[in-house]
């Protein structure tokens, strides 16, 4: 058998997966006929390899749970400059984000204060940021919020409902800027909801 010949049988055998070689047709293969023992036992057939390519069989609702779980319903990640006697917020809505049949989400961030005074941060209801953008008192979720501080972070499950994610820098809040001190607050934030 020439170089060429051999070459070809290897390569088809291969991309047939087969386990044995199969007979040749022509002068080298008779040989090779010549030397078996037909007597021997009889060939038996090889079991067809079993393929996984590791992604299980999954129904469509469960692959659309899944991609629900896989993204976030809200994320943040940025650096962000508080003014002196101001604030940043960002409207979280998750009523409209995620199934009605939801109760929690998972709530997750940190903010640090990278150069400048301490702030406020909270996290409060929308209803409540009405109150905060008037002047009046206002309530905030406690657990999750931090006041006259360099760093913050918070993680846990919140009722499904809008909220305001709020970094304070005015005199609404504990850490407001003091006259002799009033310089803007250089922060990153990473905040996720899902």
């Amino acid at each position: 058998m020439d170089r060429r010949a051999y070459l070809g049988l290897v390569g088809m055998t291969s991309l047939a997966g087969c386990a044995k070689i199969a007979k040749l047709v022509g002068p080298a293969s008779r040989a090779a006929d010549d030397a078996v023992d037909d007597s021997a036992e009889p060939d038996t057939p090889t079991p067809e390899p079993e393929f996984s390519n590791g992604v299980e069989d999954i129904s469509t609702e469960d692959l659309s749970d899944q991609l629900e779980d896989a993204f976030p319903i809200y994320s943040i990640d940025s650096r962000e400059t508080v003014d002196a006697y101001g604030y940043l917020s960002w409207s979280v809505d998750i009523q409209s984000e995620v199934d009605p049949d939801r109760d929690t989400v998972s709530l997750e961030y940190q903010v640090t204060v990278r150069n400048g005074p301490a702030i406020d941060v909270y996290l409060m209801e929308q209803r409540e940021f009405e109150h905060y953008r008037n002047g009046d008192n206002f309530l905030y979720k406690e657990p999750y919020s931090a006041e006259n501080t360099k760093y913050a972070d918070a993680s846990g499950l919140l009722d499904v409902q809008n909220y305001v994610f709020l970094l304070d820098h005015s005199s609404a809040g504990v850490a407001g800027p003091k006259l002799a001190d009033s310089q803007d607050a250089d922060v990153t934030v990473e905040f996720t909801i899902e």
